[in-house]
This record gives structure tokens, C-alpha cells and sequence, in this order.
């Protein structure tokens, strides 16, 4: 008798495992790549740096480019709160994928 149970809790736990549906991944995002690097807080830190310095070059860049081309110095220091934008983008993609790090981290334990 209690074999049979056993037997029979065994068995149901293998076909309810078995008949649930696997998650397959449509399409590739940046944030879900970031995510996948299972990058240190250090490691995410000096990459973050590193393309927000380069990101500020090009700026910078593109603000003496315009204005020395076009002579448009009165409205060229937009490409500034531009760079301002796109700083705050790249800080809301990096903070995403270290929530869903986190939480993965969770669910896991």
C-alpha cells in the first residue's frame, strides 16, 4: 500500500514536470543580453564608465562639428541635453538588467 502511493506520487510528479511548456526566446534584446552576461557589480560598473565616456566624446565631438561647420553656437549646446538623454537611457538599461539579475538570484534560492 504504501509503495503504491509512492509509486503513484512518483509517477504524477514525472508527468507534471514532463507536460510543462518550455520557454524558448523569441527575439534578442539588448537588455536581455546584458542580463545573460551574468557580469560582477565591478565588471558592470567599468563597462557602463567606459561607454558613458565614449558616449560624451562623441558628444562633444558632434557639438564642435556642428558648430563650427554650420556657425550655429547660439542653439548647438542642445546636443548637449541630448547627451544628458541618452546618458539617462544607458544608466535605465544597466539598472533593468541588474534588477532582473537580482531577481533571478531570488527566484533561484
Amino acid at each position: 500500500l504504501v509503495l503504491r502511493r509512492l509509486y503513484r506520487d512518483f509517477s504524477d510528479n514525472i508527468y507534471h514536470f514532463l507536460s510543462r511548456p518550455n520557454y524558448e526566446k523569441k527575439e534578442s534584446r539588448l537588455i536581455d543580453d546584458l542580463s545573460s552576461l551574468n557580469l560582477g557589480t565591478k565588471q558592470r560598473k567599468k563597462i557602463f564608465h567606459s561607454i558613458i565616456w565614449i558616449m560624451w566624446l562623441i558628444v562633444l565631438l558632434l557639438y564642435f562639428l556642428v558648430s563650427f561647420v554650420f556657425w550655429n553656437w547660439y542653439c548647438s549646446w542642445i546636443i548637449f541635453i541630448v547627451g544628458i538623454v541618452i546618458q539617462h537611457i544607458i544608466k535605465l538599461v544597466f539598472d533593468i538588467c541588474e534588477m532582473r539579475e537580482k531577481n533571478e538570484n531570488i527566484e533561484d534560492k
